[in-house]
This record gives structure tokens, sequence and C-alpha cells, in this order.
């Protein structure tokens, strides 16, 4: 241990009389931990005998009486007890060396340096001079002039270890890292308990992006001086950029351990917990932070962020708040309130925010999308296309403007552009599919006849029925194929593709599997669509319904209701199963839907596929009856809830599963939806028609189509795949 050899070497000195040396030992040991007791004694001992002893030697013990003045910190008073000695000794070397150190404390460099000089003349030798010398020269930033002393001190003695050290420090100033260690190196081979070495080697690796010879330095510090904070701060943070996060936690929290008020570690902490998605325990830590700092803009905001990825937005908004009150100027605390509004489709809001953050931050890629984004809702398209693009302009591998671009273009008629940019989805961090591995190439358009092709869905259920109508095209191409989807779609599929080998979707590693060894080629649905539809005329075209309707079943549902000639059955669904608050825009609750009951000789059938029976007791009591049929699992029986659906003479939905159902059944969707951005909509199915859902005033969606019922019955009778027709309104 570096405190034990330290004290090793103090009492050495003692013993042989060696004062000076033995009160630098005890000095070394208290600038790092001053509470050491051990140290703390040894100081005292040596300035009581310093005053016992007088009557042994005159001189040595008034030079030794001004010392002690200096190590009790009464710097003035020994300056001026050494200064009235050099009167009566005026050759005493140790007098004009003390004389230097007091004079450097104090800040009068240049008479440090003649005390200094004074000194030499009389010793030129002496190696603690030289390196007090150099001491005052490295302090006044005289870099050139410290090295010059420190290899004056290594010439007279090469075992100096602490010339060493100071010149690894000096290089490490001057950015001359490969001089820095080897200078360090030296220091270890005379010291090899050097603590303060390793500390500094490890600064240096870190610094150079060395991180595991960062930590081997930092570690064999910490065995030698275990309660330094900093290191074990330092060690945490070459962890973490090793990807060792478990660790990195582990001496970030002895660091606090050893100083419950040292930020650093609970910042980092945070930062580390909201990486791990762990964010219940980053806002933890942030606000240990705000507990010192209470004014800490940087940490208020990544509280909001940390509430945001919890999807409590209202947390969120107060502490992003909170960080332009302590920092106007915080770009991205504008820019996560603008993200918050605009996923809340409160658009002015978000509008006005972004701007703000990118006006501070204008290169910033991250605002240009978002700024993007509010313009699509907005139907501001062009101002929304220029945003994306200058993004990309910026940073062409920048993925999440890639994507958000890729879906503008399709939903805006560039459909060969926008398939080509949404490629970049795999790239995505948000894109939840799973990033399937197969040893056997992607389809990429070659001849398929007597191949045997892989399609496997991905996404969400309502994306793998709205991708599966371009299913039917390989029927054509003289080849095998087998389809993956998931479990719940797998007899929907069997029936409409009869031809092809369905089956659930498979491991995510499929590299060594033998199953699908077997296929030439494989292909995600959601690539499928560029190599066969170029435009939106190619959509327009091939528009037809691909699912069989169950007839028998729509009949028995039918009957069930006890339906008169003439009923209009409407089936109903209003949100998705997966609400979050930004999605929610995109739904209406059970009660927006009451005015419907104003439709004369109309039924109404629940295909909401969740538990809604408390929604059902809610609109039942504003006069809207909603059939519903418990014996039917909705989420899971899709063949049943195809007959439900098929049943149905129009059905009410948004861009849910339910909406992608009736239009591959070719059931009359009106479909609804908050945005502004399509001018031209891929027309997935034929059936399906959409109304504009402002989500600061829904009630008028529901006021749209009970205007327009006559007109959306027509409309549906022209377009339904059933041998029904609706009586007119």
């Amino acid at each position: 241990m570096e405190i034990k050899r330290l004290l090793k070497k103090a009492k050495m000195h003692e013993r042989k009389g060696q004062i000076e040396q033995a009160i630098q030992n005890y000095q070394t040991i208290l600038d790092v931990f001053p509470k050491n007791q051990e140290a703390i004694k040894g100081l005292k001992k040596i300035r009581a005998n310093i005053l016992q002893n007088c009557s042994v030697d005159s001189k040595q013990d008034e030079i030794n009486t001004v010392i002690s003045l200096y190590f009790q910190g009464k710097i003035q008073q020994s300056l001026q007890s050494a200064k009235a000695l050099l009167n009566i000794y005026p050759n005493e070397v140790m007098l004009f060396n003390l004389c230097g150190i007091c004079y450097s404390d104090l800040g009068q460099f240049n008479k440090s340096i003649a005390s200094y000089k004074r000194a030499l003349k009389l010793q030129p030798d002496c190696v603690d001079v030289h390196f007090n010398l150099g001491n005052c020269y490295k302090t006044m930033g005289e870099f050139e002039l410290a090295i010059v002393c420190y290899k004056q001190v290594l010439r007279i003695n090469s075992s100096y270890d602490k010339a060493y050290f100071n010149l690894g420090i000096i290089y490490t100033d001057l950015e001359q890292s490969g001089l820095a260690i080897l200078n360090y190196k030296e220091a270890l081979k005379i010291n090899p308990n050097y603590g303060e070495v390793y500390t500094n080697l490890g600064d240096i690796y870190k610094k150079e992006g060395q991180f595991n010879e960062a930590v081997e330095n930092y570690r064999k510090a910490l065995k030698i001086i275990p309660d330094f904070t900093e290191l074990h701060y330092n060690l945490g943070t070459a962890l973490c950029a090793l990807e060792k996060f478990n660790e990195a936690i582990k001496h970030y929290e002895l660091a606090l351990k050893i100083k419950p008020d040292f930020v650093e570690s609970s910042f980092d902490l945070g930062i580390i917990y909201n990486n791990l998605h762990q964010h219940e325990m980053a806002i933890k830590y942030f606000k240990q932070v705000i507990k010192y700092e209470p004014n800490n803009a940087e940490t208020h905001c990544n509280i909001g962020k940390a509430f945001l990825n919890l999807d409590e937005t209202s947390k969120a908004k107060i502490y992003f708040e909170k960080t332009l009150e302590l920092n106007p100027h915080d770009a991205e605390a504008h820019c996560n309130l603008g993200k918050l509004y605009l996923d809340e489709h409160l658009t002015g809001k978000a509008l006005s925010y972004l701007e703000k953050s990118l006006e501070i931050c204008p290169g910033h890629i991250n605002i240009m999308s978002n700024l993007g984004a509010v313009n699509e809702q907005l139907g501001e398209i062009d101002v929304a296309f220029n945003y994306y693009e200058r993004a990309l302009t910026i940073n062409p591998e920048f993925i999440e403007g890639r994507f958000n671009l890729s879906l503008l273009q399709l939903n805006n008629g560039f459909i060969s552009e926008g398939f080509k940019n949404y490629e970049s989805r795999w790239e995505y961090e948000k894109f939840p599919s799973a990033r399937r591995q197969f040893s056997i190439p992607r389809w990429r358009g070659e001849s398929l006849q007597g191949k045997n092709i892989l399609l496997w869905a991905e996404q969400g259920i309502g994306d793998e029925i709205e991708f599966a109508s371009l299913i039917p095209e390989f029927k054509k191409l003289g080849c095998n194929v087998g389809i993956e989807c998931a479990a719940k779609l797998i007899e929907l599929f069997q029936w409409s593709f009869p031809w092809a080998e369905v089956r659930e979707t498979g491991a995510v590693n499929c590299e060594e599997s033998e199953v699908y060894a077997l296929f030439d080629y494989q292909i995600p649905f959601g690539s499928i669509a560029p190599l066969f539809r170029k435009t939106l005329d190619d959509f327009r075209r091939n528009q037809k319904p691909y699912i069989p309707r169950l007839k028998e079943g729509e009949i028995k549902v039918r009957n069930k209701l006890n339906l008169e000639d003439g009923q209009l059955l409407i089936g109903l669904c209003w949100r998705s199963t997966y609400q979050s608050s930004e999605r929610s825009v995109n739904y209406i609750t059970v009660e927006e839907l009451a005015p419907l009951k104003a439709i004369k000789n109309a039924v109404f059938l629940g295909v909401q596929y969740d538990d809604c029976l408390p929604e059902l007791d809610r609109v039942r009591k504003l006069g809207l009856s909603i059939n519903y049929y418990t014996d039917i699992d909705q989420k899971n029986d899709l063949a049943s809830t195809s007959a439900l659906i098929g049943a149905c003479d129009i059905v009410i939905s948004p861009s849910t599963a339910v909406l992608s159902l009736s239009g591959a059944l070719g059931v009359p969707v009106i479909g609804f939806t908050p945005s502004k951005s399509s001018k031209n909509p891929i027309p997935w199915f034929p059936t399906v028609r959409y109304f504009p859902l402002n989500p600061d005033n829904p009630s008028l969606l529901m006021s749209n189509i009970i205007n327009q019922i006559p007109e959306l019955i027509s409309w549906a009778n022209e377009v339904t795949t059933s041998e029904r027709q609706i009586n007119p309104y």
C-alpha cells in the first residue's frame, strides 16, 4: 500500500534525523488523505521534538522551529522568521529553500525563483532545491524551464521518482502522451507502488480511447489507494466505454459510498440506467444530483427524458419546462417538448418549440426530423419533405430521418423512392420487428421457376394482413412458397393461399436450421411490394379481396342478431389494444360513438378485439346499444372474427387489424385517421374509405359520418363482395 510505504519512510527519516524529509512524507499522505491519524500524530511529534530539543544545536533548532511554523500553516510567519535567520546564517541553503517554498505558496513566484537560485549558488547539486524550482516553474506554466529542472534532479539522483512523476504531468499537459507514459513508467520502475502514477496513466489511456489499458491502470491504483473517490469514478467511465455497465455501476456506487455528494457519479449512473431502459433507477440517481445541484438544467432535462420513456408525459413536461426555466437556451428541452406536443397532435405548440430548438441548434438533424413530422401533421407536405431532405443532406446515415421520409413518400404517391428508403427500417432502433438471420439469400427479383421461397411476416397483425395482399403474385412464378406468420393468422392464410405452406414465424437466428436450408430464397413481407408495385396505379389495378368470406358463419351471426329486412349492421372498433400518449390521438373513446344512435334502422356490433364490456356499459347509458359476443376471442380466433366482421354491412374503425381484416375480406370500411400528410395514400384495399379525425374536436368525425350515411350506403353497395345489398337510407 502507498500509505504504508510513506509512513514507513517518514519514520525512517525521523530516526535518521532527516526531519524535513519526514515532514514531507507525512504531508504527502495528508494531501490525499487529510484525516490520516498516523500522519497527523507523526507531524505533531516532530513539531514537539523540535521545540523541546532546542539545546542540542542552536542553529538547527532555530531552523527546525521555522520549518515547524510552515507545517503549521503559518506561512507568512515562517517566511519572516526564515528571512530573519538568513541575517544570522546567510549561507544556509535550507533557509533559502524554505523561503522559496513560502513565496511560491503565496503566489510570489519571482521571489520564489530568486530564493531557489540563491540556494543553488550555495549548493549546485541540491536535489530538493532543483525539484522545488521545477515545481515553481510548473505552477507558472513555464513547462520548458520546469523540464530542465526535473532533468537536472534526475542527473543528480536517477532514483527520484517524483521528478519522473512531474515530468509525466507536464508532458500530459503538453499533449505529448508518449513522453508522459515513458516518464510515468520510469517512476514505476523506481516505485512500483506509486498509486498516483497508475491513476494518471489510466487518465491518459482513457483520453486516448485505450480503455482496456485505462481499466488495467485504474485497478492497480485502487489496490494502493482504495478509498479514492475520483479513481472509482474514472474506472467507472472507462468500463462504460467498454460497455461493461454492471462493473461500471459498482464503481460509481463505491464512489458515492465514499462521498455521497459526488454528483458526477450520480449523474453517470442516471445516464447508464436510462440507456439500459431502467428509467425508474435513472430518475432515482438524477434526483440525487438535483439534491446537491438544484439548478442543474441538464439533469432536469434527463429526468424529463426518463419520464418520457416511461410514457409519463405530464411529469416529463414538468421537468422539460423546469429545464427551460433554468436554461432558456436548452435546445434539447425545446425539442423534447416539441416532440411531446407533436405526439399529442398539438401542432401549434409543437411547431413553436421545435422552431426555437432549431434556432438554438441550426444543424441538428433530430430537430429537423421532428419539424418534418409536425409539418406532416399540418399538411405542409412540401415543407416536411424539405426538413427530412435537409437532415439527410447533413447526415445520409440518419436512419430515423430516412425511415420517416420513406413513410411520407409512400403516403404521397412516391412509391419507388418510398420503398427504397423503407428498407432503412431494419436499422431503425424503434422498428419493432425481429432482425432475423438467414443463411439463404434475400430474393431480389431473380427467376423463381422451380425454386423454393420463404415469405416471412414482420410488424403487427394489421401489417401482416396488409402485406399479404401481395402473396398471390407468387402463384404466377412457378415456385414453391412457404409463409411464416403470427399463429393467429395461420388458419386465415391457409384458406387464402392453399397452394402455399403456412406455419408460425420461426426463430430469429435461422442460419443453422436444416428447415430453412430447404429454401433457395427468403424475403420479409414489407420488402415484397417494390418488386410487384412500382407505382400507385399498380396498386389500384391489382386491388381485390384476398381472404375468403365465411358465408355460413356470417349468416349465423346475422341470424343471431335477429336482423330484420333492411336493417344496417355496422361493426364498431374505436381504438387499438396498445395505446400510448403518442398513439392515442389515432383513436376515439367509446363515448364519442354515441351520436351514431341517430342512424335509422341500424344495429351495432362490437368488433373491438379486447375486453371492452365496461366501455360498452358506459356508452349504453348514452343511448347507444352495441352488441358484443363474449364467446368469441376476437383477438386470437381470427377465423371466427372474420365471420363476425364479414357479417357487417359497414365497419367503422381506426387503422388497426380490424380495418386491415375488413379490407382483406372485401367488407366496406369507414376508416379514420388524424393524418393530413397523405395526398395519395397507398390503396391496399378496394373497400376502404377514410375520414379525417380532428384530435382537438373528435365529435366532428361522427357528425361527418352521420351526415353522409345515404352516400356511404350507396358506396358500400358498390364495393362490397357480399351478395347482400343494403337498402337505401
